[in-house]
């Protein structure tokens, strides 16, 4: 348990901070279960990511390129 350090508080304010803590911390509780894990799209596959640093391979983007849509398509392809 931890002391809560209010001062210049009486103790009718030093009781309502309280109850506004303990009621936080029940939402907080409640809310847990429903918070999704969020899951990041990134490849973390660190020996994919040495090859592709090391590799003497050389991916030049396209001149037919005309959009962030026709870019982000060719990225896809090349991803793989």
């Amino acid at each position: 348990m931890q002391t809560l350090y209010l001062p210049n508080a009486n103790e009718e304010q030093y009781n309502m901070a309280i109850r506004v803590l303990e009621a936080m911390n029940i939402t907080v509780q409640k809310s847990k279960p429903k918070l999704k894990k969020i899951e990041n799209p990134f490849n973390y596959d660190l020996e994919r990511m040495k090859d592709r640093v090391e590799n003497q391979e050389f991916v030049a983007c396209p001149d037919n390129i005309q959009s962030a849509e026709d870019f982000r398509a060719w990225l896809k392809k090349v991803a793989v």
